[in-house]
């Protein structure tokens, strides 16, 4: 079920009966702070501990428990911060969408810092850091979301990317051009050379760490949380690494610093290119979300390192 969010800001009084329904106390002032592919958030003062918390509103039914569980192993096993989740909530008579309220932590997106910034490389190093410690965490079932479990990354992988293309075919032949249609056929097909290194463990991902999902103190450039994870879980950790290049993240090099710091495939620039783009594939299935230029562009590129590396 998808949900429209504008409802909320047309209407204050669903926030107020959110707020009523889990902390029994009023709202003292409420505003939207930012809105992303999945859902909106809200910054919420009430008149009761914890005085101020964050609503997640979510387009898509399902999405706030999936969100809770990824912030919790997050949590579990992150360096940095994660925010505490309070309560979910399920679409009601009252409140006709869905939410995850949770802990407020102050903070600019990292985004927001200049490049120069005189502590940049201490907080390159704190976000790359962390990542690496995540991906250093294994689940002995292997690769998958903690309940669905595969014992080997291109099943797992696979079995996703082949239901993408299927879909593509399905719904979205009449919506997208015949090149980009032609990267996703020929990219599939050339699936098990492009990961032909098999994946000895399974590593934690965030599975959204970009500049955008990482909480900053604005001054000091310290992190401040790590949010927003899309589905995080156990995969290949380098699906986790355009993520890096997301939000212009190249401007503080952060691929380059993860790549100085750990071992990566032979094939890493391929397979980069890979996860790049059929991520995209996954916007576009989930939210009807397409850029001619942009998907053109990660397409050129994934066909030329395709042929640049395996020779097809």
């Amino acid at each position: 079920m998808n949900y429209n969010l504008s409802i909320l800001e047309k209407d204050s009084s669903y926030i107020s009966r959110i707020i009523d329904n889990y902390f029994n106390c009023d709202v003292l002032f409420s505003k939207k702070i930012g809105e992303g592919f999945y859902g909106g958030v809200y910054i919420v003062d009430i008149a009761k501990e914890p005085y101020r918390v964050a609503i997640k509103w979510y387009k898509h039914s399902g999405r706030n428990k999936r969100e809770e569980k990824q912030l919790n192993l997050l949590r579990k096993h992150s360096l940095l911060k994660v925010p505490q989740t309070y309560f979910t909530h399920n679409q009601s008579e009252d409140i006709p969408c869905e939410a995850l309220i949770m802990e407020y932590v102050e903070g600019v997106n990292a985004a927001q810092l200049p490049t120069n910034h005189i502590n940049k490389e201490k907080f390159k190093d704190e976000m790359i850091g962390n990542l690496i410690h995540l991906h250093n965490i294994s689940n002995e079932k292997g690769f998958g979301d903690g309940e669905q479990m595969f014992t080997d990354w291109k099943s797992c992988y696979g079995k996703r990317v082949k239901n993408l293309h299927r879909i593509l075919h399905s719904e979205f032949k009449d919506s997208i051009s015949p090149y980009v249609m032609k990267v996703a056929d020929e990219s599939l097909d050339a699936f098990d050379k492009i990961f032909a290194e098999p994946i000895k463990k399974s590593s934690l991902i965030h599975s959204d760490y970009n500049l955008w999902n990482i909480l900053v103190d604005e001054k000091s450039a310290k992190i401040t949380a790590i949010i927003d994870p899309l589905d995080a879980g156990w995969a290949d950790k380098e699906i986790d690494l355009f993520h890096l290049q997301n939000a212009d993240g190249d401007r503080f090099g952060l691929l380059k610093h993860y790549q100085s710091n750990t071992k990566l495939c032979e094939l890493f620039e391929v397979k980069n290119a890979f996860y790049w783009f059929w991520d995209d594939i996954r916007h576009m299935k989930n939210m009807g979300w397409y850029n001619e230029e942009r998907f053109t562009l990660f397409g050129e590129k994934l066909l030329i390192l395709k042929q640049e590396y395996i020779g097809i």
